[in-house]
């Protein structure tokens, strides 16, 4: 016998038999606390994992443009490093190629992050290489549009395929 003796609906009861079911009652507190917790870990992991392969397809798109491939080439480069479901868009203006590539996480956790992300590099257009317009010439958009099961391409874009 341990602890005090206490006097309970006349019984005797010990200090160590009233605590016994205490960690099966704090066990079920803290296990939904720890599991939202654990979803959201998951969440900004997936958030930091998409926006990493945004900024890796956009670069190496305009580094493709850099190097004189064609528009067609540098999108295809970079939808193999950021996945089908992303957008890609190539622009051209004063001897620059801009890639910008836009995505939104998927998953079963992908509605509670409503944002879309994206990413964007430029790169110098070699002389010689590649499409860059003429000086003063409008700036050219190639854009490649991915069905996207949230949300679509803005109203009146085009489709590049």
């Amino acid at each position: 016998m341990t602890g005090p003796l206490f006097r309970h609906g006349g019984h005797r009861t010990y200090a160590k038999n009233r605590s016994q079911g205490s960690v099966t009652a704090e066990f079920a507190v803290v296990l939904p606390a720890l599991t939202v917790l654990l979803a959201l870990l998951l969440l900004g992991a997936g958030v930091g994992i998409v926006q990493l392969r945004l900024e890796d397809a956009a670069r190496s798109a305009a580094r493709a443009l850099a190097r004189g491939d064609s528009a067609a080439q540098a999108v295809e480069t970079a939808g193999a490093h950021a996945g089908s479901a992303v957008d890609i868009s190539v622009s051209f203006d004063g001897g620059f190629a801009t890639v910008t590539a836009r995505g939104r996480m998927a998953g079963p956790l992908a509605g509670i992050v409503p944002w879309t992300q994206s990413a964007t590099a430029t790169a110098k257009v070699e002389t010689g290489l590649g499409p860059a317009p003429a000086p003063g010439a409008a700036p050219h958009v190639v854009e490649r549009y991915a069905d996207w099961p949230v949300a679509g391409p803005p109203p009146g874009a085009g489709r590049y395929s």
